[in-house]
Order: C-alpha cells, then structure tokens, then sequence
C-alpha cells in the first residue's frame, strides 16, 4: 500500500488547494500573507494529528478539517477578488 493510499482523501484535496493558493499568493503579493499565516498552522495540526493517531485520525481531525476549509475557502475568495 502506498503512502498516498493511507492518506484520507479531503487531506489531498486541501494539500491540492493549498498548493494552487501558494502559488496565487505568490502572485497576488504580500497583501494576503496574514491569511496565509493564519492557515499554515492549522493545516501543520493536521497533519501532525494524522501522523500521531494514525487509523483513528479521521473521526479526531474531522472538525481541524472543516476549520481549514472554511478558512481556505475564505482566502480563495479574498484572492479571487483582488485578483479578479
């Protein structure tokens, strides 16, 4: 079994939507780096639960992942519109 197989799948989808953020940030420039800051830990909590709990991670990160989402999808809009 591969390491990308024992990944839940709304991790991937947020490690997907945090790489294409990054690279948008990157264009947008530094006007949206707070909420760039805010995100990165919650996502590093994430990650860090995953790796400690293992097979029980999904029911213990379940609510960190909606907190992410949210916050993504928050910066995803605010992105859109300066870049828009």
């Amino acid at each position: 079994m591969s390491e990308s197989d024992k990944t839940p799948k709304p991790l991937d989808d947020l490690r997907t939507v945090l790489d294409e953020l990054r690279v948008k940030l990157h264009l947008a420039g530094m006007d949206l780096r707070t909420g760039w800051n805010n995100l990165t830990p919650v996502f590093e909590e994430i990650e860090h639960k995953l790796a400690t709990l293992g097979g029980q991670a999904a029911a213990e990160v379940s609510a960190s992942l909606r907190k992410a989402g949210t916050a993504l999808e928050k910066l995803a809009r605010d992105l859109g519109k300066r870049a828009g």
